[in-house]
């Protein structure tokens, strides 16, 4: 008998009478045939104990209160001395299913890992018999405690939840053989939070997530992963590139349970802007190239609101005021006209020796450009119903049968801009570059903060124009519409690239409509 029970416990401690136990478990070696009075009184208390096939007898006082529950045949004595004895009764039931011609004497588990997991971990046990002819599916595995460890069919052994399991390897030989091997499983990732929710971004910006993890002291690797790399790729410290405009969800998963994440929702805005500005001047046959390019910049001041109320930095209200204003002013921009004869410019001392003059066969774009009282109050909607403008085939023809006091009708870089702003109301006659400059309708603001669509740039006395967006990412650039300008021969609306140094250093400030901070 002694052989048999080394042969079994092999790794196991031995009690002077060839039991093995364990903290959590008593184990009762295959072969001993009767449990006499009292025959654990120098071993410490279990919370189970497992009697074999073998055992045909068990005292009632053999363990003396120290185990709460059996595990055993079912059937068998350990079921009925459960049941006397007012304990838990475990049912073992193994398939005998193996003719062996030598059955099976003792059987060893091997791990392919030690006897440690982390919840949600998986080790390999493999059965090592005596005779050595039989692999795993000979042997029937089961754990004793399936809340803390399951045993697969295979040997597998996956941790549910921190603690100590005993896992049971049977014969199916009917010999009764059999051997325990004790698995600890420690604290896994119960639970993941993440930085945030979601994060708006540029293509090509990078943002850094963090997660926390539940308990805090939880063993097992957090991977990050994403549903749509082309989108947004995420590294192995949790940094986020945006890569191409849409949305995807980028994870931070449990190595150990897939199930156990938190996601994190990623927008990428598409903020490619056209750098292409229109054409100043062209012939009819480019009419509906450069009015595409017009429609290309406006589309552009608003894809950079949508992405400003996307990122939460204006509101909804805002962002639809900010787009009013904006194609207020592009509506006196879209607008391309020709003279049949030549005009001259509002002023010929501002003239340019003729250049700003207006020649028959040019196609201009946008209201012309006039400073004079009566003539600089006028949208297009306006001119075209006074029929200072005619309809022409792709465009519009300067009506000048009916000039007013002698001149064409336009607006200047004021006018224009306080037409966009508000309307035709009493005040908007009176607003020049001096009322821009100083009016409380409009908030100064600092030269190093960000400006947005519809903001202004205003010289008093000089010049006004209507920021769009910035032209690069240094913000170092910015495309603005006016009327009028620096630039040689302007005479219409346009809009324009300007360096943003070359308006602070010429003395411009940046205002904002009040109420629209």
């Amino acid at each position: 008998m002694k052989k048999m029970v080394l042969g079994v416990l092999i790794a196991c401690a031995l009690l002077p009478c060839g039991f093995s136990c364990l903290a959590d478990a008593l184990f009762v070696p295959n072969g001993i045939r009767e449990i006499k009075e009292e025959a654990f009184t120098d071993v410490p208390s279990f919370d189970s104990a497992f009697f074999p096939k073998s055992v045909k007898s068990i005292h009632e006082s053999a363990l003396s209160g120290r185990v709460s529950a059996i595990y055993g045949y079912p059937g068998s004595p350990a079921e009925a001395f459960a049941k006397s004895t007012g304990r838990t009764f475990i049912a073992v039931s193994v398939p005998e299913t193996e003719d062996f011609f030598i059955p099976v004497s003792s059987i060893m588990l091997l791990s392919d890992m030690g006897n440690t997991i982390i919840q949600n971990e998986s080790l390999q046990l493999t059965a090592i018999s005596k005779p050595e002819a039989h692999d795993n599916s000979s042997f029937y595995f089961v754990s004793m405690h399936p809340d803390i460890a399951l045993a697969g069919e295979d040997g597998a052994v996956s941790g549910i939840s921190a603690g100590r399991a005993q896992i049971l390897c049977f014969s199916k030989d009917g010999s009764g053989a059999y051997a325990h091997y004790a698995v600890n499983v420690l604290q896994g990732i119960e639970e993941i939070s993440l930085s945030e929710s979601s994060v708006t971004l540029s293509v090509g910006e990078k943002h850094t997530l963090s997660y926390t993890i539940f308990p805090d002291d939880a063993l097992g690797e957090v991977l990050w992963y994403t549903d749509n790399s082309s989108i947004a790729s995420i590294s192995a410290s949790g940094i986020v590139t945006a890569k191409s405009g849409g949305t995807c969800y980028v994870y931070a998963k449990s190595e150990l349970n897939k199930n156990i994440y938190a996601r994190c929702k990623i927008t990428v805005l598409n903020d490619q802007k056209t750098l292409v500005m229109p054409l100043r001047q062209t012939d009819v046959n480019g009419v509906s190239a450069n009015l595409a390019r017009i429609e290309s910049v406006k589309s552009s001041a608003f894809l950079e609101l949508e992405n400003l109320y996307a990122r939460g930095k204006i509101s909804y209200s805002i962002m639809n005021k900010r787009k009013t204003v904006i194609e207020n002013a592009f509506s006196m921009y879209a607008f391309p006209w020709m003279t049949k004869s030549y005009q001259p410019y509002w002023k010929a001392a501002n003239s340019e020796n003729g250049a700003k003059d207006f020649k028959p066969g040019i196609v201009y774009y946008g209201l012309p450009y006039i400073s004079d009282y009566q003539n600089r109050l006028y949208n297009v909607q306006k001119a075209v119903s006074e029929s200072r403008f005619t309809p022409a085939a792709k465009g519009y023809y300067l009506n000048q049968n009916k000039l007013l006091n002698g001149k064409y009708v336009g607006n200047d870089c004021s006018s224009m801009l306080s037409i966009s702003f508000f309307g035709f109301t009493s005040q908007t006659a009176n607003f020049n570059t001096n009322t821009f400059h100083s009016s409380t309708l409009f908030t100064t603001l600092s030269s190093s903060e960000t400006l947005m669509p519809g903001d202004i740039l205003v010289r008093g006395g000089r010049h006004v124009v209507m920021f769009l967006y910035y032209a690069n990412s240094q913000k170092s650039k910015i495309v603005v519409i006016e009327q009028g300008g620096n630039e040689p021969g302007i005479n219409t609306v346009s809009t324009s690239i300007y360096p943003i140094s070359y308006y602070y250093q010429n003395g411009y400030i940046p205002r904002r409509l009040t109420g629209w901070t």
